[in-house]
């Protein structure tokens, strides 16, 4: 990596696993509780995976502001806790984006909690990219239209705004 770009940040953006809060898009196939169980399972899962990567420091940005109880036992796993704050989905990663780059990091990344078979080797690939000067901002597509991954070295809220979020 360039040395210019010394300071990294993985961030996962998380909802806290309440039942009828995470994962509604499953019902009818699966119960509000089976629902809110995989998705607490998918947390654990992106968390173990990235959990000892190298040169990075590591965060979780939950929601609601009240959740962080559920979280704090991450720390032990090396990743500081912050609380999202913003509207909608997109106010909350410009967020992100605009507090960690000003306050020490040269990059960020932040990835969804509910993907568990993204592969670390996509996360350290957009470190990559980003650090040697190749692009200001990195994107993993989703389907969708929405995405699992974006990076960036300097804020775009822009990138954020007039999206409907959430919807299908």
């Amino acid at each position: 990596m360039d040395k210019k770009y010394q300071k990294l940040l993985l961030v996962v953006v998380a909802k806290a696993p309440v039942p009828g809060e995470v994962k509604t898009r499953l019902s009818p196939e699966f119960t509000t509780q089976e629902a809110t169980n995989l998705y607490r399972c998918f947390i654990q899962d992106r968390i173990k995976e990235i959990g000892n990567l190298a040169g990075v420091d590591l965060a979780i940005s939950y929601t609601p502001e009240n959740s962080e109880k559920y979280f704090a036992k991450f720390i032990s796993n090396g990743f500081h806790l912050f609380p999202q704050r913003g509207k909608d989905l997109g106010e909350r990663l410009s967020n992100i984006f605009v507090d960690k780059l000003a306050q020490e990091y040269d990059a960020v990344s932040i990835i969804d909690s509910d993907t568990p078979d993204l592969p670390r080797s996509i996360v350290q690939q957009s470190f990559q990219l980003l650090t040697a000067d190749r692009v200001d901002a990195v994107f993993g597509p989703c389907y969708d239209g929405g995405y699992y991954l974006v990076g960036m070295r300097q804020p775009h809220p822009e990138l954020f705004q007039k999206i409907p979020w959430s919807t299908e």
